[in-house]
């Protein structure tokens, strides 16, 4: 009767909020790996700059949790731009 119809429903609205907690936290983390994605972009493409900007850079790849070879992958990707003139050396403009 009505008993079983209230737990049906508490039992549907406990699912719902699971499923809609769930879609929160894929979507939060879609977000993060876009701008982890634009973070490696940025950084791979900035030729090395200033001692503080140096600085930050190990501090961003440490929040973003990259793996030691993507690290190093970026690491080689700057050192590629800084040799062909930056941002426009990484288009293949060499002037």
């Amino acid at each position: 009767g009505a008993r079983r119809d209230a737990e049906s429903a508490r039992a549907e609205v406990r699912e719902l909020t699971m499923q809609q907690r769930l879609q929160q936290t894929v979507g939060q983390h879609q977000q993060m790996e876009y701008i982890r994605n634009v973070f490696r972009r940025f950084v791979e493409l900035l030729p090395p700059g200033n001692k503080e900007h140096e600085q930050l850079i190990p501090v961003l790849m440490t929040f973003f949790k990259f793996a030691d070879d993507e690290t190093r992958a970026i690491q080689s990707k700057r050192m590629e731009v800084s040799r062909g003139s930056g941002l426009l050396g990484a288009f293949g403009w060499r002037g």
